[in-house]
């Protein structure tokens, strides 16, 4: 299931510093995806500094994009490490690969020409991935 909301840039700090919301495993799966993190020459894991350098101080941040598996997942992981371990890696290519195809089909900016307003592929964008 995937569920989308705006997220404003002080909300997802908060998130991610108060709650430790998008890294409170802490773990090397918290990543950055898209074409603009290597144009950013970002680290391929994100840090709280990065984070905030592109959330905060914009109104609007983004877009908080949850992927959520069904429950019969989420009780099947807690039988073994080893199918916790393939599940895990299974839902984040999943993801990776949905993000893949949302970055090349639609992100992109509003350009405005005179009185109208147009939408413009980009084909690249920066996403911060966290498993919680």
């Amino acid at each position: 299931m995937l569920g989308i909301s705006n997220i404003g840039g002080r909300q997802a700090s908060n998130y991610y510093e108060k709650d430790s919301y998008y890294a409170r495993n802490n773990e090397d799966s918290d990543r950055w995806l898209g074409k603009l993190r290597e144009e950013l020459s970002l680290p391929e894991h994100v840090t709280k500094e990065d984070f905030d350098r592109f959330v905060l101080g914009k109104k609007r941040a983004g877009f908080d994009l949850c992927f959520s598996a069904p429950k019969s997942v989420s009780v099947a992981m807690v039988l073994s490490p080893d199918l916790h371990r393939d599940m895990l890696a299974s839902h984040n290519a999943a993801v990776t690969a949905t993000l893949q195809k949302i970055e090349e089909r639609e992100i992109g900016t509003r350009v405005r020409d005179g009185k109208r307003q147009n939408h413009v592929k980009t084909g690249n964008m920066l996403a911060g991935c966290f498993n919680h």
